[in-house]
């Protein structure tokens, strides 16, 4: 297994190095390296894969810990597991006090064998009874009833979704890898890290506007929701709504309090003193803006230290924020007047007023660079680097208005060490799903700081790279370091059950996602990285052909959600040394080496 997992760090680092714009000659002798490398991984892979391995692990280096779990697992035998253990956890945890140990139950002989199996044949009364205790006295006939409608209804679910058809329609334009992509009705827009920010129109997948203005790459966006949208164009009509030839707009270099003046001294001049207003006009900029109630506006951020607030019908800059550090990550919280969260390359969170543009705080919240910020609620989460999550309560205030509640270090989410630096989040509820360039997602209780992983692929050689939650699915993407294969693997939620696996020949490596449905109900994402491509629902009665394979790996279905108790098996994987010449001189393609190679 050592050789298995210095391969498939290296297979890792090389992925990094090859979304880098330049590249040494060393580099490009290890780029060349990759097909050599994933002929002797799927050598040893299929060394490791063989019928030694117990029923439901099959082959592609699944991890011994998996292994062990099957074969010790008292559960896998049916008929000492009792019906109503299914149903809730509690009644598992009585179950496993009750069972004695498999190396226990190997010492019982004659007497002692057959009394131990008259307690687990007894064991189903027992859990039985505390079941109606816990539920306050729910018949089990109504628990297992309820049981089998949940049952049926997720094998319905899971049909409609084998049978699920797909177009796939690639929207060209950029000429470096899109780092992030968000929906705004129907319309994608996309950002690059070739410095643009580009709008498409869904229906005729063409590009709709091009919006240039940033000078470095384009690491986030995020769009306001339409409420808050109509307050900063109604502001923007009422400063419009003077008299003079010469419009004002919510622009650089001017700050918001000074339109006011300026407008107040419109509205109501003081005695002639023209020359003074005429220089105040002066330092607004000279260009009108024309923007209806109906206008969207969205949020880039850059690693040329620039937030820009950007109006899509016109296509134009009506607002740009310096934060004094490289943009990583950034959310709009819709709360109050409205905030804008953003993260920067030094671990820096800092909160901006909607209303005034103005810096309300400023926190030092992680050690490595902001990789990801998402809202719930009054809530904000962000992740970084070095594998931390901070969990944050918006109070509201004009200063200071992120509280923390929570921060779990790596130590606690076992994110820590990742090899690409990268760790993206995608909170629910209690839950924070986490994805950190590994084979499965991490489920962090953020009130608790427990933790359980999803499986994600079946094998240690797959990365999941992006995480996300739309209408009732959790959607994974995962990318095959041995054999380049990308797919998104769909689970039913809450449950975190598995539902199918879609991809397509050569897909391409999936780094950012968005979604949102029609009104009729049909699914349209949009995933971006080396390519960006627009998925349309079909229906699945119709008699057009689908560009996407639907499949299902029964081995997610063996082994999709575990807790963790012990992550001695990971730690194993994450903190080794390569003492090859290779494991050296890759340093850029280290724990942020994704993050670095974004922001060049």
């Amino acid at each position: 297994m050592g050789e298995v997992r210095k391969l498939q760090k290296k297979l890792r680092q090389i992925e990094n190095l090859e979304i880098k714009i330049s590249l040494t000659p060393e580099e490009r002798f290890k780029i060349s390296r990759k097909a050599e490398l994933r002929s002797r991984l799927a050598e040893l892979q299929l060394q490791l894969s063989g019928p030694q391995q117990t029923l439901g692990i099959v082959g592609d280096g699944k991890k011994e810990k998996m292994k062990r779990q099957v074969e010790d697992a008292p559960e896998a035998l049916p008929s000492q597991t009792p019906p109503a253990s299914k149903i809730l956890k509690g009644e598992k945890e009585s179950k496993a006090q009750a069972t004695p140990a498999p190396a226990a139950r190997q010492r019982k002989t004659g007497v002692e064998a057959e009394i131990g199996r008259q307690q687990e044949r007894a064991e189903p009364a027992k859990v039985s009874d505390h079941c109606r205790n816990m539920s306050g006295g729910i018949p089990d006939s109504e628990k297992e009833q309820q049981l089998r409608q949940e049952e049926a209804e997720f094998a319905s679910l899971r049909a409609s979704w084998e049978k699920a058809k797909f177009r796939l329609r690639l929207l060209e334009g950029h000429n470096d890898i899109v780092t992030c992509v968000v929906a705004v009705d129907n319309l994608v827009v996309s950002g690059s890290r070739d410095t643009t920010v580009k709008v498409w129109h869904v229906p005729t997948a063409t590009e709709h506007k091009n919006l240039g203005g940033h000078t470095g790459g384009v690491t986030c966006l995020s769009a306001p929701p339409l409420e808050y949208c109509k307050r900063l164009a109604s502001l923007s009509l009422i400063l419009l709504s003077s008299s003079l030839p010469l419009f004002l707009c919510l622009s650089d270099p001017c700050s918001f309090l000074h339109h006011l003046l300026l407008l107040r001294l419109l509205l109501h001049p003081p005695p002639p003193s023209p020359l003074a207003l005429l220089s105040l006009i002066a330092l607004s900029p000279a260009w009108s803006l024309s923007l209806s109630d109906k206008e969207r506006f969205i949020l880039s951020g850059s690693a040329d230290c620039y937030v820009k607030i950007w109006a899509l019908t016109i296509g134009q800059c009506v607002k740009s924020i310096y934060t004094f550090n490289a943009v990583t990550a950034l959310c709009f919280v819709p709360e109050e007047d409205g905030y804008i969260i953003t993260g920067s390359d030094g671990g820096k969170v800092q909160a901006w007023s909607w209303h005034t543009f103005e810096n309300c705080q400023s926190i030092n919240a992680h050690q490595e660079a902001v990789t990801s910020i998402q809202s719930q609620g009054p809530l904000v989460f962000s992740s970084s680097a070095e594998g931390g999550v901070s969990v944050w309560e918006n109070q509201c205030w004009d200063r200071d208005p992120l509280r923390l509640l929570h921060h779990w270090s790596s130590q606690v989410t076992g994110c820590g060490g990742g090899p690409d630096g990268r760790l993206t989040l995608s909170p629910r509820g209690d839950r924070v799903f986490l994805a950190h360039g590994r084979a499965w997602l991490k489920i962090l209780h953020w009130r608790t700081g427990t933790t359980s992983r999803l499986t994600n692929h079946s094998s240690i050689t797959g990365v999941t790279d992006c995480v996300h939650q739309t209408g009732g699915l959790l959607i994974g993407s995962c990318y095959d370091l041995a054999n380049g294969e990308s797919t998104l693997n769909l689970f039913s939620m809450p449950q975190c059950q598995y539902l199918a696996s879609l991809t397509w020949p050569d897909a391409p490596r999936i780094l950012c996602f968005a979604a949102w449905t029609t009104g009729s109900g049909d699914h349209r994402w949009v995933t971006g990285g080396r390519n960006l491509i627009v998925w349309e629902q079909l229906s699945s009665s119709g008699k057009q052909r689908g560009d996407v394979t639907v499949k299902r790996d029964s081995r997610l279905d063996c082994c999709s959600l575990e807790s963790e108790e012990s992550t001695e098996d990971e730690e194993e994987t994450d903190d080794y040394e390569d003492d090859t010449d290779e494991g050296k001189g890759v340093e850029d393609a280290g724990s942020s080496s994704w993050l670095r190679c974004v922001l060049q």
